[in-house]
């Protein structure tokens, strides 16, 4: 049995250009566009990155929501402790706002 490992985008390359496919992998032959492939790895890598960013910035939004919703709660029902956090709890409110509507602009 071959210890050959059968990529996916071994796959995908032979599905779009069966030719292209044999000059590459059974031939050996390098692609003309070399530098365009690595740009657009790089770009995926970045894209990657950013898809990282901003699923924990969403999960930070969502956090900060939620904290400012149990502050306005507590001052809601009169907890003396929590009244001097009010304004805390209100500027936190207006910045997970804003940081969600700015993440839901951006898909």
């Amino acid at each position: 049995m071959s210890d050959y490992v059968l990529w996916a985008s071994e796959i995908g390359e032979y599905e779009y250009c069966a030719r292209a496919w044999w000059l590459g992998w059974v031939r050996g032959e390098e692609r003309a566009d070399q530098a365009k492939l690595a740009a657009g790895v790089q770009r995926h890598a970045q894209h990657g990155q950013q898809v990282i960013v901003a699923d924990w910035a969403r999960r930070l939004g969502i956090a900060l929501l939620a904290l400012a919703g149990l502050l306005v709660l507590a001052w809601l029902f009169k907890i003396p402790e929590v009244q001097v956090v009010t304004l805390l709890a209100l500027a936190v409110l207006a910045a997970s706002v804003l940081l969600l509507i700015r993440l839901a602009g951006k898909r």
